[in-house]
Parts: C-alpha cells; structure tokens; sequence
C-alpha cells in the first residue's frame, strides 16, 4: 500500500470481451438492415427504451467508429 490506497486490478474473462464485441457487431448490421428496409430499431439509452427511424440510427453519410462491419448492398426492387 502506498499513502493508505489499494491499487485494484479488475479482471474481465476473454469469452465476456468476445461477446461484448459480438453484440456491438450485431447492433451495427440491426442498424444498417432497418436503414435499408425503412423500419424502426429499438434502442436503450440512459435506462430509457427509445425508438429510432432506421434513417435516424444509420446513415452511411455518418462519421462511423471503425468497425469490421462493411455495409450492406441496398436492395434491388
């Protein structure tokens, strides 16, 4: 101990990392199939269940964090 403080060292198992990354994959395509498709998503902000357009939760204009993701080809009617 050093001036009465713990240095605390918080472990996170390789599978929950690996599913945290998997979710936010998956919420990226959710995102880019409702843009695609005109339907809604269905997002959880600050404890709030909140709906979005698909325009207004994915935009391929938008500045995206770098993301493994590629989008989507727009379908052919």
């Amino acid at each position: 101990m050093k001036n009465g403080s713990l240095t605390q060292q918080t472990y996170i198992a390789p599978e929950v990392l690996g599913a945290y990354a998997a979710l936010k994959r998956s919420a990226e395509i959710s995102r880019q199939m409702a843009f695609l498709t005109g339907t809604d998503v269905i997002v959880v902000k600050d404890g709030r269940i909140l709906r979005e357009s698909g325009a207004e939760s994915y935009d391929l204009r938008a500045e995206r964090p770098t993301s493994n993701v590629h989008p989507l080809p727009r379908p052919v009617r």
